[in-house]
């Protein structure tokens, strides 16, 4: 068991380390399908290689099962680290050639969309993979192998894949999507500016009601488009996991939507309030009685043109967010 041990382990973190030959290797090496990274490849290689029957000792499983927990968590760290290191440049000036092209590939991977995109999408399958029960995910081999030994091993082998799984995994994809999340709905948030011109548009303008959505509704949500439809990226994850992607940054962008309408109609209503009560001032002086508030003689008032943009401008933007496939009920 130590040797088998000491070569699966060994192999795993030559290929982790970032000044290995195994990594630089690695980041121009086909990984195998479903994943999209070798070094993921390389760890689901190894879980199954714990299993296998030439491999695998009944009297040593619960050493082989700490393994395949080592060997699963050291992921998790990798990833980790990696993520929480990402900002270090890569290694300069003395490197070979060859090592600087493999230490700028392995920074790209974990600071452009396109690389975060492919840690995502193998942290994803990992996990389902480590909840797979089927006997082509790593859960339904542990299963498998353990059988023999009873249902307490079975549980207990279960359980500890679950928790990797569902705790160390799943915050490893919830960084990663807020990685991406952040700039893409500040990019779409930017355009949201435009919506307090509305103000400016008809306060005191006698320009008429507004029949049609404001011209930088369908900008809004355009980086995000651009990134779903026009961009390859997606393309890399499963359809839940660019579901989850659209939806968190379509919900930062609706937050910030509605915050920014919602102070826009505050500040409008106050401005009313405080013109209303000047014109009361000036009638009482005069002892006029014309209606005021922009209207002109009873019709629709500034504050009521401004209202029924945002109507409109709000109606528009959730037919953008069903286009994406966004749910508004």
């Amino acid at each position: 068991f130590t040797m088998r041990q000491q070569e699966i382990v060994e192999s795993f973190e030559e290929m982790l380390s970032p000044s290995s030959k195994a990594a630089a290797e690695a980041m121009s090496s086909k990984p195998t399908p479903p994943y999209l990274l070798a070094q993921t490849s390389k760890v689901a290689e190894l879980l199954k290689r714990c299993w296998e029957d030439e491999v695998f000792v009944d009297t040593l499983a619960d050493r082989f099962a700490r393994l395949a927990m080592q060997l699963l968590s050291r992921y998790a760290t990798w990833v980790t680290d990696s993520l929480r290191d990402r900002s270090t440049s890569p290694s300069s000036s003395s490197t070979p050639s060859d090592t600087s092209t493999s230490s700028a590939a392995a920074n790209a991977l974990w600071t452009t969309p396109d690389g975060l995109v492919k840690v995502l999408a193998d942290v994803e399958r990992m996990r389902s993979s480590a909840k797979d029960e089927s006997a082509a995910g790593i859960l339904g081999e542990a299963v498998r192998a353990m059988a023999p030994l009873g249902d307490a091993a079975a549980v207990a082998i279960r359980s500890a894949l679950h928790d990797i799984a569902d705790d160390r995994m799943e915050k490893i994809a919830v960084r990663i999507r807020e990685l991406l999340v952040t700039p893409l709905a500040t990019k779409c948030c930017g355009m949201l500016k435009q919506l307090r011109g509305i103000t400016a548009t008809y306060r005191m303008t006698n320009k008429p009601a507004p029949e049609r959505a404001s011209h930088y509704v369908p900008s809004v949500l355009a980086p995000l488009r651009t990134f779903v439809t026009e961009t390859a990226i997606p393309a890399k994850l499963t359809e839940a996991a660019k579901a989850t992607l659209v939806a968190e940054v379509a919900g930062q962008v609706t937050d910030s939507f509605t915050d920014t309408a919602s102070e826009l109609l505050s500040h409008v209503k106050k401005t009313e309030s405080s013109l209303q009560l000047l014109k009361s001032r000036k009638d009482s002086k005069s002892g006029g009685g014309a209606g005021g508030g922009g209207a002109g003689g009873g019709g629709v008032t500034d504050t009521e043109k401004i209202c029924q943009q945002l109507v409109l401008d709000a109606t528009e933007f959730g037919r953008q967010l069903s286009s994406l496939g966004i749910s508004l009920d």
